[in-house]
């Protein structure tokens, strides 16, 4: 058995929205993603997490964070932040 399995951060986002595009477009590109907290939605509400002050991670598994970084880099480029 090989060692655990570890989520990294590669987006942080005030916005649920934008947090699941982000997952969502990796995904599409093959690298598993997932969002922290995982449900902000449904505890506070929609849109109330930003004024809580609450920050949305996006993670990836470690050993595909640098492509992921790539990813998140160039589609914020274009505007998508």
């Amino acid at each position: 058995m090989g060692p655990p399995l570890r989520w990294v951060p590669v987006a942080v986002y005030s916005d649920l929205e934008p947090a699941q595009l982000m997952a969502g477009l990796l995904e599409s590109e093959g690298i598993d993603a997932r969002l922290d907290p995982p449900d902000v939605m449904s505890y506070y509400g929609r849109g109330t997490a930003r004024f809580l002050g609450y920050r949305i991670k996006v993670l990836v598994l470690e050993h595909r964070q640098a492509e992921a970084a790539e990813i998140v880099a160039e589609i914020e480029t274009e505007g998508m932040s």
